[in-house]
């Protein structure tokens, strides 16, 4: 449960295994993604006459570092996605992972996190909400809190390979939880992602009103205690599609 559907390492950290005639066994541990499969292929079969097409692709070869064992900065860290499951469990969430820390932006966060329907059936499910454990957990994270998540989450791998304990409001972690929030929004800009948030809105189906000249807080949700937009500070109207920078 603390794996299907969730962007959490125990369901989206998998071990992949390739084989090259021309390469020596050897274990890697530079940060790949699913997408980078594609383009990886399109290399080995047609060398530099892949080059053209990886240009639309999101992901990058790894041909070239397969046979290079020491950890490399360029491949230090990986990009995530969850929107829907089935057709009701709408709880969008994106996330950053580098070899030490991992940052969620849970967009939805104010909905339960939804179940699966063959979860919630579930003898696994059965056994835990009748568990005599107080709290009663899923793994080693609370009940409570695999339903009620907050806005972002970050963790320290190092100290913390389950994600239980949330640094994201610890002011220690402060410039991590920056650098990494913004690495995630240049990504996003990058791949034109819909769900970059400001103000509670999506930014990228709003731009033509920021382009316009509309100024939205530089919040990620609306703040309906104080929803003002006069004396706060304003997001920065960056460019789609190519990485930005925030100030």
């Amino acid at each position: 449960m603390n794996s299907k559907t969730t962007l959490y390492d125990a369901g989206v950290q998998l071990p992949l295994i390739v084989r090259h005639p021309d390469f020596k066994a050897a274990v890697n541990t530079n940060l790949v993604s699913y997408v980078d499969i594609l383009p990886t292929i399109l290399d080995w079969i047609l060398g530099q006459a892949a080059e053209e097409p990886k240009t639309q692709l999101s992901g990058r070869s790894f041909l070239q570092i397969l046979n290079d064992g020491t950890d490399l900065e360029a491949w230090g860290h990986v990009f995530g996605s969850h929107t829907f499951h089935e057709s009701t469990n709408y709880w969008p969430t994106r996330f950053i992972r580098t070899r030490r820390y991992k940052y969620h932006r849970n967009i939805a966060w104010r909905l339960d996190f939804p179940f699966a329907n063959d979860i919630y059936g579930s003898l696994t499910w059965e056994d835990i909400r009748n568990s005599e454990d107080s709290p009663k957990k899923i793994g080693q994270r609370s009940l409570k809190d695999y339903f009620f998540r907050p806005p972002e989450e970050l963790y320290d791998l190092e100290l913390d390979p389950h994600e239980v304990v949330n640094l994201a409001k610890d002011p220690k972690y402060k410039e991590v939880l920056g650098e990494l929030r913004d690495r995630l929004e240049d990504w996003q800009r990058r791949t034109h992602g819909r769900w970059l948030y400001r103000d509670g809105v999506s930014v990228l189906l709003n731009k033509h009103h920021l382009d316009a000249g509309l100024e939205v807080p530089d919040k990620l949700d609306l703040d309906v205690e104080h929803p003002e937009t006069k004396g706060v500070a304003k997001y920065k109207n960056l460019p789609f599609g190519i990485a930005g920078t925030r100030d």
